[in-house]
């Protein structure tokens, strides 16, 4: 009887979760996969996380004029274990130019990645003029979210 409960509950939530993101897809989904119709869900899709990652740093580097919350916003993700080791070079570069307006930062990150020891950034991705409007607080939640759950 417990193994059919499980197993219905299971089935229910995989409904509610495809009916959910078919309403709202605009909202970034952390990618539970690994599921079996007897176990709960176990693995986080990583490219789900990449690409929050990805959005973040576009944004920040793109952002016209630093925001009051900025320096907050990188003080949340100083802990956070980035998964490309390109991510986490620009994100360092950026804690090193703080409260600099995009214009700035378009010339001083390059400069800054290089002394870092990292010359080959693919600075054109994280400039190009983002379509996401997303308020940055939210996708920086949904990464630490995605990221907490992945490590528990």
């Amino acid at each position: 009887m417990r193994d059919r409960r499980a197993s219905l509950c299971v089935n229910l939530l995989a409904f509610l979760e495809s009916r959910y993101s078919a309403i709202h897809p605009e909202i970034p989904q952390c990618g539970i996969e690994g599921r079996s119709h007897t176990t709960m869900p176990t693995n986080l899709n990583p490219q789900s996380q990449l690409n929050l990652e990805s959005r973040i740093l576009r944004a920040l580097c793109n952002e016209s004029s630093p925001s009051a919350t900025r320096p907050a916003i990188l003080a949340s993700l100083r802990s956070h274990q980035w998964q490309d080791p390109e991510h986490r070079v620009v994100f360092e570069a950026l804690t090193a130019l703080p409260g600099r307006q995009s214009t700035d930062l378009r010339e001083q990150l390059p400069a800054q990645a290089t002394r870092m020891g990292f010359p080959d950034v693919n600075w054109p991705h994280y400039f190009a003029p983002a379509n996401d409007h997303a308020a940055l607080e939210s996708l920086v939640a949904d990464l630490l979210n995605c990221a907490k759950r992945n490590s528990s």
